[in-house]
């Protein structure tokens, strides 16, 4: 930031204008906006990276129970009081972990006396720790979760890059833009000089009887029309000129234009825009395509069998004594339990997930024809670019060429009409053709540079060919 406020206090003939636009341009907040948009997406990918991350879960329980049991045909009535502690963990693709340290406050105060023969006191405490672990087999969706969660974070970049780069060629579009219409307005006022010049010529002529009337009202007219002209380009500049100091906030003012300057640039200077490196479209319709793929598969595996393999592992202590029950469950006792299970499952009524299926695979096929005709039509519009690019070239050295000739053509005009040798008309037609041929000419340079950023555009190197330019 500081380097740029330098650069804005500095004279503009120690820079060029366009090192200053674009400076102003990389420093907006609208180019700001749109890299921030970046740390969104990676924040977001972060996010859903980690949604099946670490749980922490709190219980607490309270239960009176007079059930009969197998331990005791008579009910009995037990009051406990529970609370747990633990952590538990889902995984993409290693199934789900838990891990839980459970106590429980047991009341026997209910217990008959015959029933509490064996204990000796009617309150206990019992610690317990429990492991559990489970697995699918067959069922791969969380997988596949994380395989669209990749792909859809390929493709929000793909589309935060695509923004970025196309802001970058409307810039330069505005840019050019407004250069055109700052070097027509140098051209117009120089043909309007020479205008007024050829009034006062032509009074002095009338003056001397030697060129009638309406020869000076013609010379009037096309100065009147000269700065007819004059005031709709200069309408047309102020209003690209504002879209520039919009994007970069600051005022670009009258003696700035003095300063733009519009040189031919060979082609061969930006040999990387001719490499077909791909086009970022492309890449965003391969990843749709690749999401939708994904998202079939998903769809076959949540209407596929399942084989859950669940472990357990619980390890428990009973005593009067709370902190003994405590120490005791963390020890070597043998008091635990162990359990292994496998759970087959076939789901049935699928009529819903293959609709959904059908859907994707509409999307699918309706992506890959998208692929297919965006790849060609890119092609096309590549190689046009390219022989479009050779031919404006060949037209800037055609205009130069024809500038030349009519510069001499109106010269000899005008020595032909002080001799009465040519019509006044003819010597006005020399002048524009002249006038027109200059104006072909930046016209031509604003084709030829529009079709080096379209093409700098589509091969991804927008942003290297504008931080190579140079007026």
């Amino acid at each position: 930031m500081k380097a740029f406020l330098i650069l804005l206090v500095l004279p503009l003939n120690s820079y060029a204008i366009f090192n200053k636009i674009y400076s102003g341009y990389q420093d907006s907040n609208r180019l700001k906006e749109l890299y921030i948009n970046e740390g969104i997406t990676d924040a977001q990918f972060e996010f859903n990276l980690n949604k099946h991350d670490w749980t922490l879960e709190l219980g607490l329980g309270f239960n009176d129970d007079s059930l009969q049991s197998l331990q005791s045909l008579e009910p009995q009535e037990t009051i406990s009081t529970t609370t747990s502690i633990g952590l538990k963990k889902k995984t993409y693709n290693y199934g789900t972990f838990s891990l839980t340290h459970g106590q429980v406050n047991y009341d026997l105060t209910n217990w008959g006396e015959s029933n509490l023969s064996n204990f000796s006191d009617n309150k206990f405490f019992e610690s317990r720790n429990t492991f559990t672990y489970s697995y699918d087999f067959f069922n791969r969706s969380l997988s596949l979760d994380l395989d669209i969660l990749n792909a859809q974070n390929r493709l929000e970049k793909i589309h935060n890059s695509m923004a970025i780069q196309k802001d970058y060629y409307d810039f330069f579009t505005a840019y050019t833009g407004a250069k055109l219409r700052i070097m027509l307005d140098r051209l117009y006022k120089e043909f309007e000089l020479k205008a007024k010049r050829r009034v006062n010529l032509i009074k002095r002529r009338v003056s001397d009887g030697l060129s009638r009337k309406y020869e000076l009202n013609q010379a009037k007219l096309s100065l009147l029309s000269q700065q007819e002209t004059i005031l709709k380009n200069t309408s047309a500049l102020r209003e690209k000129v504002a879209i520039i100091e919009n994007i970069i906030k600051m005022s670009i003012e009258q003696e700035d234009y003095n300063f733009v300057q519009w040189n031919f640039k060979p082609a061969a200077k930006f040999p990387y825009i001719f490499i077909d490196l791909g086009s970022l479209d492309l890449d965003r319709l391969k990843e749709l395509n690749k999401i939708a793929s994904l998202g079939v598969e998903r769809i076959e595996e949540e209407a596929g069998h399942s084989l859950n393999l669940n472990l357990s592992y619980n390890k428990n202590a009973v005593n009067a004594e709370k902190s003994d029950a405590l120490t005791d469950s963390f020890g070597s006792g043998t008091h635990d339990e162990k359990t292994l299970s496998l759970i087959y499952s076939i789901p049935l009524g699928a009529s819903k997930k293959e609709a959904l299926k059908n859907k994707l695979l509409a999307q699918q096929n309706k992506n890959k024809l998208s692929l297919l005709n965006l790849s060609g039509e890119l092609e096309i519009q590549g190689k046009v670019l390219k022989e479009n690019i050779g031919r404006y070239a060949q037209g800037v050295t055609l205009l130069e060429t024809k500038i030349k000739v009519a510069e001499n053509s109106l010269q000899e005009h005008q020595k032909l009409y002080l001799r009465g040798q040519v019509s006044f008309e003819e010597l006005i037609r020399a002048e524009e053709t002249l006038i027109n041929t200059k104006i072909s000419k930046m016209n031509m340079y604003s084709l030829y540079e529009q079709s080096i950023s379209q093409l700098a555009l589509l091969s991804g190197n927008i942003i290297k060919f504008l931080n190579n330019y140079t007026d």
